[in-house]
């Protein structure tokens, strides 16, 4: 893990250690111009390119609690591209960095979106590659969905 935290020591839980994410995290993985699944509204979103590389999307979810306005719905970001070697490690960096700056005060707000939305997806990004070790691919251009 090069010293990132991405990995821990602990056998059980190699992500998380001791450390548990306080909600639930919502990870959808759709292709390219199918987005039946609306991969808008994930925690991550994952969309296979026809070239065989992935577009990596942060901070969606639908959910909010009713009359409190610190709680909200929020469409997906567009955070990079990836190939199949470095999605894995760039995936374990997002929740890595849910565990380590997420919201752990107020469980309302302890979903990733709130954290994308708080620091802004170019200082998301950058949290993320500091915890990865190279730097982020810009997202490529894909197909108009279809679905």
């Amino acid at each position: 893990d090069e010293g990132k935290g991405i990995l821990t020591a602990d056998p059980v839980e190699p992500l998380y250690g001791e450390t548990y994410l306080p909600r639930k995290f919502k990870i959808g993985v759709t292709a390219e111009g199918d987005n039946s699944i609306d991969v808008y509204i994930n925690d991550i979103g994952v969309v296979v390119l026809e070239d065989g590389t992935f577009n990596v999307l942060v901070g969606g979810g639908l959910g909010r609690t009713h009359g409190k306005e610190t709680t909200f719905a929020r469409a997906a970001d567009h955070l990079c591209s990836a190939d199949e070697t470095t999605l894995p490690t760039i995936l374990k960096a997002i929740v890595a960095v849910q565990r380590d700056h997420g919201n752990r005060e107020v469980r309302a707000n302890a979903r990733l979106k709130y954290l994308v939305h708080t620091l802004g997806v170019d200082a998301f990004r950058a949290l993320v590659e500091s915890y990865t070790d190279f730097p982020l691919a810009p997202v490529k251009p894909m197909k108009e969905w279809k679905y």
